[in-house]
C-alpha cells in the first residue's frame, strides 16, 4: 500500500541538480515530492541544468548557496528565480562563514545544517 506522505530530497552539488532532471522527465513522481533542498547545485548555464530548468509547484525548492563557492561559477547559476523557490546564501545569515565553500556548505558547515533544518521545518513560503 502506498502512503500519501510526500518525501523531501536533500542533495549536494549535482545531487541537487539531478532530482530536477528526474522531475522533468518522469512527471509521475512529482506528486511524491514535498521539498527539494540543494547545496551549491548547478541549476543554470550548463547543458544538464538547462535541460532540467523547470520548477514544478507545489514542490518547494530551497537552494543553500555559498558566496565562496569555488566550483559553481558564476555564483548566481545556483539560483532559481521562481515563486516556489528560496535562494539562501550562508553568508547572508552567518556573515563570517568565509570558509563555507562548495564542499563545506553541503557537508559539514553548521550554518548550512541550520538552514536545512529550517527548510525541513517550514510549512510554507
Amino acid at each position: 500500500i502506498r502512503r500519501k506522505t510526500r518525501i523531501n530530497i536533500i542533495g549536494h552539488s549535482l545531487g541537487g541538480t539531478l532530482p530536477r532532471f528526474s522531475l522533468r522527465f518522469w512527471p509521475d513522481i512529482r506528486s511524491m515530492i514535498n521539498h527539494l533542498i540543494a547545496f551549491g547545485p548547478t541549476n543554470r548555464e550548463t547543458i544538464m541544468a538547462d535541460a532540467a530548468c523547470k520548477t514544478f509547484p507545489p514542490i518547494k525548492y530551497t537552494n543553500i548557496l555559498s558566496k565562496f563557492d569555488e566550483l559553481v561559477r558564476p555564483l548566481n547559476s545556483s539560483e532559481i528565480n521562481a515563486q516556489c523557490v528560496k535562494n539562501i546564501s550562508i553568508q547572508d545569515i552567518c556573515q563570517l562563514r568565509i570558509f563555507a565553500e562548495h564542499l563545506a556548505a553541503g557537508i559539514y558547515d553548521y550554518c548550512g545544517y541550520i538552514l536545512t533544518m529550517n527548510a525541513l521545518n517550514s510549512q510554507s513560503f
